[in-house]
């Protein structure tokens, strides 16, 4: 166990907003993939009023040094205390709770759709199916920090 790990008081809240922020910073992240630049001039209207007509939009940070390390261990602490299953739910409904262009959505995730996409499946049904996960994985954290179970009172260590 990292320190961590033993450093920080894991709840569910703490866990949805880490997930969230590593979903953000891996959509900050460069791509994998660099776009070859072209060899001509972009196509722009030849008049003086166009001057910089392109609308300007803001794009979202890169992503710092310590955002890294909180996205690698929000990727470690979901592979660890998290099933399979559970960790497809965590990124999908994090994923969803993000915009295109980077910032959070103000409602959050897109319940609707990832019960579409998850097929036969109530929006309030998955949501409950997400909060059971974060729960889960809490609980595996806290069992394994205090090094029992809470069923037995069985010391692991």
């Amino acid at each position: 166990m990292s320190h961590i790990e033993t450093e920080i008081p894991y709840d569910v809240e703490y866990l949805d907003s880490l997930f969230l922020d590593a979903c953000l910073t891996e959509r900050s992240l460069p791509p994998a993939i660099v776009k070859r630049k072209l060899a001509s001039w972009p196509e722009y209207a030849n008049t003086w009023t166009a001057y910089n007509s392109a609308a300007f939009s803001v794009k979202p940070p890169r992503a710092s040094p310590r955002d890294i390390t909180r996205y690698e261990f929000a990727i470690d602490i979901g592979l660890k205390y998290a099933n399979e299953t559970q960790r497809r739910l965590i990124w999908a409904v994090n994923h969803s709770a993000i915009l295109r262009n980077g910032y959070k959505r103000e409602r959050g995730a897109n319940w609707e759709k990832l019960a579409k996409i998850r097929g036969k499946i109530s929006p309030r049904a998955l949501k409950r199916l997400y909060m059971d996960a974060l729960v889960t994985m809490a609980y595996r954290i806290k069992v394994n920090q205090i090094g029992t179970t809470f069923a037995g009172g069985v010391s692991s260590s």
